[in-house]
């Protein structure tokens, strides 16, 4: 499963929406992707041909934007937040491989 995720807050709605776009869904994902969005609305759906995966963008509100960053730090893809007035990138949760361990000495 390697799947990023791009997310954003949606700035048009007073309550805490955020949409998500998730890349490179393979056929084989989509029952992990199913089982991991099902709470979310879906908004839009596309395909990458050079990579013969598909996109889709899906939303969700939720009551705080703690809620939110608790419920992406739970997430086993990689999401990164996107922040209108920066402009920048922020790696919410890395994907379970990729944290490195701690080692007890």
């Amino acid at each position: 499963m390697k799947m990023d995720a791009y997310a954003w807050r949606a700035e048009c709605t007073e309550n805490h929406t955020y949409k998500i776009q998730v890349d490179d869904i393979k056929h084989g994902d989509k029952t992990t992707f199913s089982k991991l969005f099902k709470d979310w609305e879906e908004k839009a759906t596309g395909w990458n041909i050079k990579k013969n995966t598909q996109v889709k963008i899906i939303s969700r509100n939720f009551s705080s934007e703690k809620e939110w960053v608790e419920w992406a730090k739970t997430c086993p893809i990689k999401i990164y937040e996107i922040k209108y007035r920066a402009g920048s990138e922020k790696i919410i949760q890395r994907s379970c491989k990729t944290r490195k361990k701690r080692v007890s000495k």
